[in-house]
């Protein structure tokens, strides 16, 4: 039989198991391995090699240990050694102005030596650390020199300073940090018996170091203890930014892949779910690795047990798994390290530090908290007697999640887990139905489970997409016999993650099965049933298919108003006016549409003590502020903007996700208002948010950098122009749906930039595409096809073809007059375009009556 091929994720494993079992006393290491790979023998054995490769290797300079494994794994593959691999660097050697005395440790890019700086200038203890020869090649050294890159932009009190770097005279690169003297950060504090207080504040100092970081633009990526060390005296100081990544608009997320050897470069133990997914992380990542850490500082015990777990299973462990609530994991022998009794430790800890804990290790990037700022200040609030902004889940979250956000916010297979823990009913808190939930969510996890397990890559030796995965999963229900409502709640899942890849033909098929599922067990007036019936709504509006679309959100309201005893929640009735006040406004009825949203901030003014609607004031206050704009009363739009900005940053903190809508809301009033310099602030900070939050490829993101698209036009930057639509027009299709409103405006900026670059040809192109995409989602009479329209006239003049500019320019103008009336600022562009064609054509007594409704 031949030996498996050592794919990315068989390296990940094997790295996995290696760690863990080095970890281990020698006696112990086989056991562990025998219950570790019970089906690949081929796997255990090469861990045991690996193994034997650090036990020949001894502890002497001559053969260190990082030299070994990275041996032992070249000879595996089959990868000739490079003529330096293997060397070491002796002790009581010179590098430069420093000699080495000793070695720290090894790592997986390189080794950490101790060394003193020994010329004329002064004597100074340093840790010099080099790249392992032969590793990783080109990229290694670009991430040896990025890490470089990063330290550079970093001081700060709490974070080890870069003091030097360079190459040494046979081309290894080094650099050289602050020697820290410490032990790492639970060592520490287990060590001390630190109380629960002090351990606070030394997290604390972990805070303040990576916020610094975050400000400039760094995401650490694999924060933990063992890369935070603790002074004598008790000073924080944050290490290893080896696989660090700059956030900045030129040094992208996506600058270096986020792999070492072919493997995920990350800790398992304090990944957050979109690294084990390997995807694109942000600042938030390195929240959640904050909560891992803040969880075993403060209760003694990291939220998952991911010893000895395949990658397979810690990816559905971190992903889809709730973390162990704090309070809970303290033990007699917790309690003792910290120099108190357990039940007062568990009590110290359940309320406001769980909820503070586990809002950080939030699946959804989106929902932890905006910026460790605000993490670090809920701590200080808890030490203070304050309350805190944390708050746990809600059952009436999870089940409005959909809605409330209006697109699917988490990618496809995080879905597939995060989806199965949400509530299916409002009314649990029974607890003999509570019950009766647990066990049906377990057979959705059993069933899930086997249909992920039976494509797996693994088994299958391929890799497997997602669409495969679901389409497994679809033939895998019709077999089962399932009950009513475990069938309706993969259905609802399936549908959930067929949406977030755009493959709405199929997204609805579950959906409307999940509903008519619900509608039969539960009646058409639960809220079971309404949640089902918000995804078919929200499939509708995917597809442009609006008139559909507020029939059905109108249907969903009616629901929601008649309630009964029980089940009425004025929260849900609000957010389906906010949706349906969203289908008008698509169709171009924006008076209709005001009149519904202001049905639904006077419903959410009048709910009390309800955090879910609290939270969701925000945006409906931005939807009221949007109907102002158009309307032009901009100081009734400005002032429910900036309540909603006051009221988003007291819930969620001046980094939410929702955040980043309401600064791009707030940027399109102040264009609106002649403000171009402080709406260009506004849209740059509402796509740093953004990126922050979601990514540079979510929907919401590109939303705003279609926006900035318009605002580069108007400054007449066109390169600009050009740079931020195209990268918006790149994502039509995959995180920009083709029926969103901004795939015609990003269209629309890209053409108008290369009309006025005098590209005439490549501009038509674009233009039409845009007054194709609007007329084939939006109604005839909608005003945004008339200023597509108007836009394509005024290339068409510019272009010399001035009767067809003409007919459109002024067919436009007498539409949007009906739509929007003569006074608002897209008509008047309308009757400035008509003057300048005028002009051109010798006409100038039209042109002079144009330009006075202009």
């Amino acid at each position: 039989m031949s030996e498996p091929p050592l794919t990315p994720t068989r390296l990940h494993r094997l790295r996995v198991l290696f760690d863990a079992a080095v970890e281990l006393p020698e006696e112990e290491r086989e056991a562990y391995l025998v219950s570790a790979c019970p089906d690949d023998p081929t796997l255990k054995q090469e861990v045991q090699e690996l193994l034997a490769a650090i036990a020949r290797s001894g502890d002497t300079w001559d053969h260190r240990a990082g030299a070994a494994v990275a041996g032992a794994m070249a000879d595996g593959l089959g990868v000739p050694r490079g003529p330096h691999q293997g060397e070491r660097h002796a002790v009581g050697g010179r590098i430069g102005v420093y000699e080495i005395t000793r070695l720290i440790g090894m790592g997986g890019m390189g080794a950490v030596y101790e060394g003193v700086r020994v010329d004329d200038q002064f004597r100074k203890r340093v840790a010099l650390k080099f790249l392992r020869r032969g590793g990783e090649g080109d990229l290694a050294i670009r991430r040896f020199r990025y890490e470089r890159q990063i330290l550079a932009n970093l001081n700060h009190r709490n974070i080890a300073a870069l003091m030097d770097g360079g190459m040494t005279d046979d081309g290894q690169p080094y650099i050289v940090m602050e020697y820290v003297e410490g032990e790492s950060l639970t060592a520490y504090a287990n060590a001390q018996r630190l109380d629960l207080r002090a351990r606070i504040a030394l997290l604390r100092q972990v805070c303040a170091a990576v916020q610094h970081a975050h400000q400039n633009f760094v995401v650490h990526r694999d924060l933990k203890p063992g890369n935070i060390l603790v002074t004598a005296d008790g000073s924080v100081k944050l290490l290893d930014f080896g696989i660090a990544r700059l956030t900045r608009d030129a040094e992208g997320l996506e600058q270096l892949p986020a792999t070492q050897g072919g493997a995920l470069a990350f800790t398992p133990e304090y990944a957050s779910p979109e690294q084990v997914r390997g995807m694109p992380v942000a600042a938030s990542s390195d929240i959640y690795s904050l909560g891992v850490i803040a969880a075993e500082l403060l209760s003694g015990a990291r939220p998952y047990q991911v010893q000895g777990l395949l990658f397979a299973e810690l990816q559905t462990l971190i992903v889809q798994t709730p973390p162990a609530v704090p309070s809970q994991q303290v033990t007699d022998a917790i309690a003792e390290s910290f120099g108190m009794r357990t039940l007062r430790l568990r009590r110290d800890l359940s309320g406001d530090l769980d909820a503070i804990i586990l809002q950080a290790l939030r699946k959804e990037p989106e929902r932890r908290y905006g910026s460790v700022e605000q993490f670090s200040r809920d701590l200080q609030r808890f030490l203070d007697g304050l309350p805190v902004s944390a708050q746990r889940d809600t059952l009436t979250y999870r089940v409005g999640k959909f809605v409330r956000r209006r697109r699917l916010e988490v990618t496809a297979l995080g879905l597939i887990g995060a989806s199965l823990v949400g509530g299916i009913v409002a009314t649990s808190q029974q607890a003999r139905r509570a019950e009766l939930e647990r066990s049906k969510m377990e057979q959705v996890n059993s069933f899930l489970s086997n249909m992920l397990s039976a494509v797996d890559p693994e088994l299958g030796g391929r890799d497997v997409t997602v669409a495969q995965v679901l389409s497994q999963a679809a033939k895998g229900i019709e077999e089962a016999k399932l009950e009513p409502e475990v069938e309706a709640q993969i259905r609802h899942t399936l549908g959930q993650t067929y949406y977030g890849l755009s493959l709405y033909d199929s997204a609805e098929t579950h959906a409307r099965r999940a509903w008519d599922l619900r509608r039969k067990e539960y009646g058409d007036l639960d809220q079971r049933t309404s949640m089902s019936l918000s995804y078919v709504v929200a499939l509708a509006e995917a597809r442009g298919e609006f008139v559909q679309a507020e029939s059905l959100a109108r249907d969903l309201v009616g629901r929601q108003q008649r309630m009964p005893r029980g089940q009425y929640n004025a929260t849900e009735l609000a957010t389906g006016l906010d949706n349906l006040a969203r289908t008008i406004e698509q169709q171009g009825r924006l008076d209709d549409a005001l009149a519904v949203k202001l049905e639904a901030i006077t419903l959410r003014r009048t709910i009390k003590d309800d955090s879910n609607s609290l939270a969701a004031l925000p945006y409906t206050l931005n939807n009221v502020a949007v109907s102002y704009t158009y309307k032009g009363e901009y100081a009734k739009a400005e002032s429910l903007l900036v309540e909603a900005m006051d009221v988003e940053s007291r819930v969620h903190g001046p980094g939410s996700f929702n955040m980043g809508n309401l600064l791009r809301a707030y940027a399109s009033l102040v264009d609106e208002m002649g403000q171009q310099a402080r709406a260009d602030t506004l849209i740059h900070k509402s796509i740093q948010v953004l990126r922050g939050a979601a990514g540079p490829n979510h929907y919401e993101t590109l939303r705003s950098t279609s926006m900035l698209a318009q605002l580069r036009y108007a400054a007449n930057d066109m390169p600009g122009t050009i740079t931020a639509a195209r990268t918006v027009v790149a994502q039509v299709g995959k995180g920009m749906p083709e029926a969103d409103a901004t795939t015609g405006s990003a269209l629309q900026a890209l053409g108008l930039a290369l009309d006025s670059l005098r590209q005439f040809a490549a501009a038509d192109t674009f233009l039409l595409a845009a007054l194709a995409q609007r007329r084939k989602f939006m109604p005839p009479e909608h005003w945004a096809i008339a200023n597509a329209e108007a836009v394509y006239g005024y290339h068409l003049g510019r272009w010399g073809r001035h009767g067809e500019a003409e007919r459109l320019l002024l067919g436009a103008y007498d539409r949007l007059v009906e739509a929007r009336g003569a006074d608002a600022n897209v008509t008047k562009r309308v009757a400035t375009r008509l003057a300048e064609l005028y002009e051109t054509m010798g006409r100038s007594a039209e042109a002079q009556r144009w330009r006075a409704r202009a």
